[in-house]
C-alpha cells in the first residue's frame, strides 16, 4: 500500500474512528438488553445471541485491521499507531452505556439503530472515498499462505498460544458479565434503562483506569509477572462478583472496579507481550490475538445464557472465575520467565 505520511495518518484515525463506533455498537446495545427481550417476547438466548452474532463479525474485521495498522507503520511509529488505536477502543465503553441508556429510555430501542444506521453509512461513505485500493504489489505482500504461517506459527509458540487462550477465557467472562448486568440491573434491583447505563460508568471508567495503571506498571514490573498478578485479581474479582450480585450492590460494584482494572491493564498487558513475541509479523499477531479475543466475547452470551438457564447466577459466575483462575495457572509455567535474562525485560 502506498501512502504518505500525512495520509497514513488519515488512514489509522479513519480506522480507529470505524474501530471506536464498533465498540461503541457493542457496548451501546447492553443497557437496552431487556428492553429487546420485553418488546419482542423472546428468550434471552435469543436476545444473547444477536449481540453475539453482531461481535462475531467485529472479529472477523480484526483479521483486516490488525495487518493494516502493521503494514501503515514502521518501527517506532508503529507502536504510536497501536496506542492511538487501542486508546479510542478504552474511551468507547466508557461512552456506549450511558448513552445507550439515555437513548434507550427516551427513544426506545428503533433511536439507538437509527443513531447506528446513520453513523454506519457515514463511515462506509467515508471509506469508499477516502480509504486508499492496494496496489498489485501490495496485494502479493499480504497473501493468504503468508498470513496461514504466520497464524500457525503463533497457535505452536508457548506463549502466544497461552496468551491466545487466556483472552479469549478473559473476555468470555466479560461479555457474559455485560449482558447478565442489565437484566440483574432491571429484574433483580428494579433500575430504569437510564439508571442501567449510568450504572456500568463504574465498569468503564475503571476500565480506564487500568489503562493508566498499566502505562506507570510496564515500565517497573515484568510483564510476565504483571500477567501473573492481573490473572489472580481477575480471578478473584469474577468470584467476588459470583458472590454479591444478588444481595449486595457495594459488594457487586466492588467486584466490577476491579474487574474493570483488570480489562484495563490485561487488554494492553497481552497485546504488548503478543507484540514482543512476534516481532516480525507483528501486524499477524496483533490481528490474531482481537480476533481471538473478540470470539471470545461473541461466545460468552451465547454459553454463558445458556448455562444461566440451567443454573442459579452464583454457580455459574463461581465455575467461571474458578475456570479462569485453574487455566491461568495451568498456563503460567509456559509464560514465566526460564532465565535471569528473561526475567528483566
Amino acid at each position: 500500500m502506498k501512502s504518505a505520511n500525512g495520509s497514513a495518518a488519515f488512514i489509522l484515525y479513519l480506522v480507529c474512528i470505524s474501530a471506536f463506533f464498533a465498540s461503541l455498537n457493542q457496548n451501546i446495545y447492553s443497557p437496552i438488553i431487556p428492553l429487546i427481550r420485553d418488546s419482542f417476547q423472546v428468550s434471552m438466548n435469543m436476545v444473547n445471541l444477536s449481540v453475539s452474532l453482531f461481535i462475531f463479525v467485529t472479529a472477523i474485521m480484526q483479521m483486516v485491521l490488525g495487518p493494516l495498522v502493521g503494514r501503515l507503520f514502521q518501527g517506532s511509529q508503529r507502536g504510536k499507531a497501536m496506542g492511538t488505536y487501542q486508546m479510542l477502543l478504552s474511551v468507547a465503553p466508557a461512552v456506549a452505556p450511558v448513552l445507550g441508556g439515555l437513548m434507550g429510555e427516551r427513544y426506545g430501542y428503533p433511536g439507538i439503530f437509527w443513531f447506528l444506521a446513520i453513523a454506519s453509512a457515514i463511515l462506509l461513505l467515508t471509506h469508499q472515498l477516502f480509504f486508499p485500493k492496494d496496489t498489485p504489489e501490495g496485494k502479493q505482500s499480504v497473501r493468504i499462505g503468508r498470513l496461514l504461517n504466520h497464524y500457525g506459527g503463533i497457535f505452536t509458540n508457548k506463549i502466544g498460544s497461552s496468551i491466545l487462550i487466556s483472552s479469549f477465557l478473559f473476555f468470555f467472562v466479560y461479555f457474559a458479565v455485560i449482558v447478565y448486568l442489565p437484566v440483574l440491573l432491571t429484574d433483580h434491583y428494579h433500575a430504569s434503562l437510564k439508571m442501567v447505563g449510568l450504572l456500568y460508568l463504574p465498569l468503564a471508567v475503571s476500565t480506564m483506569a487500568g489503562s493508566m495503571i498499566f502505562t506507570y506498571l510496564q515500565a517497573r514490573i515484568p510483564l510476565k509477572n504483571l500477567c501473573a498478578g492481573g490473572n489472580v485479581v481477575a480471578a478473584g474479582s469474577i468470584l467476588l462478583f459470583a458472590v454479591t450480585h444478588s444481595f449486595s450492590l457495594i459488594g457487586m460494584f466492588t467486584a466490577l472496579v476491579m474487574y474493570g482494572i483488570c480489562i484495563g491493564v490485561i487488554t494492553p498487558l497481552y497485546s504488548t507481550m503478543m507484540a514482543n513475541e512476534f516481532e516480525h509479523n507483528r501486524g499477524s499477531a496483533m490481528g490474531l490475538f482481537h480476533f481471538i479475543r473478540y470470539m471470545g466475547m461473541a461466545a460468552g452470551p451465547v454459553i454463558s445464557g445458556w448455562l444461566l438457564a440451567k443454573m442459579e447466577a452464583v454457580v455459574v459466575f463461581g465455575l467461571l472465575g474458578a475456570l479462569f483462575a485453574w487455566v491461568s495457572w495451568g498456563l503460567w509455567p509456559r509464560i514465566r520467565p526460564q532465565n535471569v535474562n528473561e526475567a528483566v525485560e
